[in-house]
Order: structure tokens, then C-alpha cells, then sequence
């Protein structure tokens, strides 16, 4: 019996090419797979990162024109319509009056687009 065993041992020395071949593949689809997840860590990291810079840009422009005279850029209280675009390179940031009732409230709209594509749309309503 114990020879019989030897026999077995001394038969099976190295891999054969076939087990080679398939060990070579399960490892080349598992790299694969994790440079894919990488690569899509990667673009979502930046579409957050860009996410993120329009809407702190947004909010700013809020906030900068809650300082004007009753929410209106030329500081006019008669203006009931006004439309303002200013640009940070590569981002295009264009404040609309939505509505101004008086001394009641007002409405603005805020986009954040970066080369014509809108990433960010806020609408803040605040009392002058």
C-alpha cells in the first residue's frame, strides 16, 4: 500500500499546462474586475468633486445678492425682473428673480453650468 502511494506522489511533480492556462485566466478576470471598480471610483470621485464646487458657488451667489438693496442687482427696488450671468472659469453661474412680492419675499434661482451642461440648479427664497 505505502508503495502504491509513492507511486501516486512521484507521478503528479508540476502543473500541468492546462491548469496553468485556467489559474492564468481566473486571475486575469479578477484583475480586470478590479481595475473596472477602480476606474469607476475614479469618475465618481470627480463628478462629486464637481458636484461639490457648483453648489458652493451657488450658494455664494446667494448669499452675495441677499447684500444688495432688496435682492436686486442694481439695487433698485423697482425691479421686478432681472437676469445675471457671471462666470468663474470653467463654470457659468446665472442668478434669475423668480418672484418679489413687494417687500414680502423674494425668489431667486441660481445655475451652475459648466460648459453648457447644468450641474447645479438651486431656488432660495429669503426676505430682503
Amino acid at each position: 500500500m505505502i508503495s502504491f502511494l509513492r507511486r501516486i506522489g512521484r507521478a503528479e511533480k508540476g502543473f500541468t499546462l492546462l491548469e496553468i492556462l485556467i489559474s492564468m485566466i481566473i486571475l486575469a478576470a479578477a484583475g480586470s474586475m478590479i481595475m473596472l471598480a477602480y476606474s469607476q471610483a475614479i469618475v465618481a470621485t470627480r463628478l462629486n468633486d464637481e458636484q461639490n464646487i457648483a453648489t458652493n458657488l451657488a450658494r455664494q451667489q446667494i448669499e452675495s445678492l441677499r447684500q444688495f438693496e432688496n435682492a436686486t442687482p442694481s439695487g433698485k427696488a423697482s425691479d421686478s425682473h432681472w437676469t445675471t450671468t457671471t462666470s468663474q472659469p470653467p463654470y457659468t453661474i446665472q442668478s434669475v428673480l423668480l418672484s418679489a412680492q413687494s417687500t414680502a419675499q423674494i425668489g431667486v434661482q441660481v445655475t451652475v453650468s459648466k460648459n453648457g451642461r447644468t450641474i447645479v440648479q438651486m431656488i432660495a427664497y429669503y426676505k430682503p
